[in-house]
C-alpha cells in the first residue's frame, strides 16, 4: 500500500488521536487502531462513560486497562501508563499529548450510513460512451453518471485520514473545499402539520423521493437539507408532490446542527441571519 512508505519518510513514528464519541463508527475505528501500529487512541470522549467502557471491552481492549477519568490530572497518568482513559467532559482533552482529536458523530448529527457514490459528467460524447461501455450508471439525459461502492465501508478508511492529518499534515479531501450541493427531499403523500421526520432516511423510503441540487442558504421558501428536517416536526400541512422547504419545519430549539449551517452560509455565501 502506498501509504505505509508515504507514512515512513513522516518524522513521526505514531500518531495520538483523541476519540469524541464511542458509537458503532468509532467503536469500529478504535478496533481497528488495536491493529495498526502507527495509530494510537488513549482518550475517548462520550457522555455516558460506563456505555463507553462496555464498548472499550468490545473493541478488544483488556477491562484492567479502561480508566474512567474526571479529572485532567487523571487522564494525563493513564496516558503516561499506556492505558486506555475515558472522559465525559471533551475539555479534558484539551492541552493534553494528543496530536489529532476527531469526532466522529454529534448528538445532533446525523448518523454515518449511507452510500459510498461519486457523481461524475464527461466533457465530449467518446466519453460517455466509453463509460457506458464499462458498465457505469448514466442519468436518461445523459448528462452526468455515478461511479458507486455497494457497502459502506464505515471506519475502515478512517484510521488513514487520521494519519495523513497527523503525520503528514495532509488533508485527504479536496484542497478547495466548498459545499455545492445538498441532498433535499420531496414528499409522495400527504404529510400533516405536528407529525416528525424519521431520523432513518431508510425508514421514510415510500415517503420521500431525493435529489442532489445546488446548496441554498437556510431561509424561508429555500428547500431544506433532509437531515436538517429529520427528526423534527412539520410546521404546516404538505401535499404530496411538494419539495421540503425550510419554512415547513418547526425549527428545534438551541440546534447546533442548525447553528453549524447557518455558519457555514455565511462563510461561503455571506448570507446573514
Amino acid at each position: 500500500m502506498i501509504y505505509e512508505s508515504i507514512f515512513e519518510q513522516a518524522a513521526k513514528k505514531q500518531i495520538n488521536a483523541g476519540l469524541i464519541g464511542s458509537g458503532t463508527y468509532g467503536i469500529s475505528l478504535l478496533a481497528q487502531t488495536l491493529c495498526i501500529t502507527r495509530l494510537n487512541i488513549p482518550v475517548i470522549c462520550d457522555q455516558d462513560p460506563q456505555i463507553t467502557r462496555q464498548a472499550c471491552v468490545r473493541a478488544g481492549i483488556p477491562e484492567d486497562k479502561i480508566k474512567i477519568c474526571s479529572e485532567r490530572s487523571q487522564l494525563l497518568l493513564a496516558i503516561e501508563n499506556g492505558d486506555c482513559a475515558i472522559a465525559e467532559n471533551y475539555e479534558l482533552m484539551l492541552d493534553t499529548p494528543l496530536d489529532v482529536i476527531t469526532c466522529l458523530r454529534r448528538e445532533d448529527e446525523a448518523g454515518p450510513g449511507g452510500g459510498v457514490f461519486l457523481v461524475f459528467g464527461c466533457k465530449n460524447d467518446d466519453t460517455w460512451k466509453f463509460m457506458r461501455a464499462k458498465g457505469l450508471i448514466v442519468n436518461r439525459r445523459g448528462t452526468c453518471g455515478i461511479v458507486y461502492r455497494p457497502y459502506h465501508l464505515l471506519g475502515v478508511e478512517t484510521p488513514i485520514s487520521i494519519l495523513c492529518a497527523g503525520l503528514l499534515n495532509l488533508s485527504t479531501g479536496s484542497l478547495q473545499y466548498k459545499p455545492r450541493l445538498d441532498l433535499i427531499a420531496k414528499t409522495r403523500i400527504d404529510l400533516k402539520a405536528g407529525s416528525r421526520i424519521p431520523l432513518d432516511h431508510g425508514d421514510v423510503a415510500d415517503t420521500f423521493e431525493y435529489s442532489i441540487v445546488p446548496a441554498s442558504p437556510i431561509d424561508s421558501g429555500n428547500p431544506i437539507p433532509f437531515y436538517m428536517a429529520a427528526g423534527n416536526q412539520i410546521a404546516v400541512d404538505v401535499p404530496a408532490g411538494t419539495t421540503i422547504t425550510c419554512d415547513m419545519i418547526a425549527e428545534p430549539e438551541d440546534s447546533r446542527l442548525w447553528e453549524l449551517r447557518r455558519q457555514q452560509d455565511r462563510r461561503f455565501t455571506g448570507v446573514l441571519e
